[in-house]
């Protein structure tokens, strides 16, 4: 009857091997991932399939890149923005990272990505917070103020999402570290 079905994402940062075996999960109810986005999975109605997913972080990839997949047995699916991608491919096909060390680096990668975006998000909040003292005390203007505020929880918002995803990628670099140790 219905041949779409949408999938809250769990949390791709903090608990992507769940994610991915709950997409294989589905796979095997005739659901197969058809695209991904900021909050959830789109699947369309398929024959099941004994499926296993994988979540890789590359920006901007080149052809290479998902060619490298491709000849390893694993099929691209969709990407959400151009950093996170999702591949696909049968249930044991042997994974692209096999190696703790290379697992890490994609690891690496992100903190570093999240981390710039946590501390700009700190660094705007703490500015409007700033800002906003200033107007208290009466050296801005009401409506200055006003947008200030709004500035402030907007940037204090980002901040949770900024800083969970860096929080949860040191938390996996620092367990793959003791890993190879």
């Amino acid at each position: 009857m219905f041949n779409t079905r949408y999938v809250m994402i769990k949390g791709l940062t903090l608990v992507e091997n769940e994610d991915m075996e709950m997409l294989s999960s589905y796979a095997r109810k005739g659901w197969i991932l058809y695209k991904v986005g900021i909050l959830g999975y789109t699947l369309k109605r398929s024959n099941p399939q004994q499926l296993q997913y994988f979540l890789d972080y590359r920006d901007n990839p080149d052809k290479e890149y998902f060619l490298c997949f491709n000849e390893a047995g694993w099929s691209y699916v969709c990407s959400l923005g151009n950093t996170i991608h999702i591949f696909s491919a049968l249930k044991d096909t042997k994974p692209i990272y096999t190696d703790n060390d290379t697992e890490l680096k994609k690891y690496i990668i992100q903190y570093e990505m999240a981390k710039k975006a946590a501390i700009s998000s700190f660094l705007c909040t703490v500015l409007f917070l700033i800002l906003l003292l200033f107007f208290k005390y009466g050296h801005i203007p009401d409506i200055y103020g006003k947008i200030f505020g709004t500035l402030l929880i907007l940037s204090s918002t980002i901040i949770v999402f900024t800083v969970i995803p860096c929080i949860s990628f040191y938390s996996k670099i620092n367990i793959g570290n003791c890993e190879t140790h």
